[in-house]
């Protein structure tokens, strides 16, 4: 999985990016069993809401991930620039669990459906 992170008001540190990282590369074991790793693109956007104010939820994370064609997208506002990435990370893996699901019985209903024709075609033999 390819990682683009962006940052909105603040600074890209070290210790910021190598988190970000990390919390991304747990998604990747999720990906590994249906997606080659290449072709996915994960886009992350930190930072604050605005300049002046320093109380409340100002810090953003936002995430992009782009899979065959389809964009899975969640955005996270906190107190903590930390958590909100945690958050946006959390609601991305129910986001893609989810979506992974449907493929399969997608995937399912497909071979169903040539089962089918298949049986229709030996009881008219």
């Amino acid at each position: 999985m390819k990682i683009k992170i962006t940052t909105t008001n603040i600074d890209l540190t070290d210790a910021l990016s190598s988190f970000v990282e990390e919390k991304m590369k747990h998604l990747d074991k999720l990906l590994k069993n249906d997606i080659s790793a290449d072709s996915v693109l994960c886009e992350v956007e930190i930072g604050t809401n605005t300049k002046h104010h320093h109380s409340g939820k100002i810090f953003r994370a936002e995430i992009n991930l782009h899979i065959s064609g389809k964009i899975l997208r969640v955005a996270s506002e906190k107190e903590d620039l930390y958590i909100a990435i945690n958050d946006a990370k959390e609601e991305l893996k129910k986001s893609l669990t989810s979506y992974q699901s449907k493929q399969r019985t997608r995937f399912r209903r497909g071979t169903d459906a040539v089962k089918n024709i298949i049986k229709g075609f030996k009881k008219g033999d």
